[in-house]
């Protein structure tokens, strides 16, 4: 929960991967309740939104090159929509399934399945991360 020594990089994704941890779990439970409801995920790679860094932009020289660079590396917010289109319009879509884009390092391009990190995948951290967030917030769910 960075209480001590924040740092804004790291909190994000780490916020990210318990997102993807809690939709896994989400499925697992669902599917355990014989629920016909799915959880799928989706990430929309670097997309130029407003969330992008451009204060690099007035930095010289070097922050005009940074800022250039952001720019090849990120997508437009339409293509970057389009992960989480797929995860909740796709027929046949099965629960637990994680679309992202397919090209550099998964940071831009089409849409495919992504990959899952370990720690999104393994049930026993799904289950912990669930017990804390019902801990956390006093609900209790499935």
């Amino acid at each position: 929960m960075f209480v001590r020594n924040y740092r804004a990089a790291p909190a994000y994704g780490r916020s990210k991967l318990a997102t993807t941890i809690f939709g896994i779990e989400l499925d697992r439970r669902l599917r355990a309740a014989g629920s016909p409801i799915v959880s799928t995920l989706a990430h929309p790679g670097l997309t130029r939104t407003n969330l992008t860094p451009r204060a690099w932009e007035h930095r010289g020289r070097l922050g005009q090159t940074i800022a250039w660079l952001g720019l090849l590396a990120t997508q437009s917010v339409e293509q970057g929509a389009l992960p989480q289109l797929r995860a909740a319009t796709e027929p046949g879509v099965r629960g637990g399934q994680f679309f992202g884009p397919s090209g550099l390092w998964e940071t831009r391009g089409r849409v495919t399945e992504a990959r899952l990190s370990r720690e999104a995948a393994d049930p026993a951290i799904g289950k912990r991360l669930w017990a804390a967030a019902e801990e956390l917030t006093g609900v209790s769910y499935l």
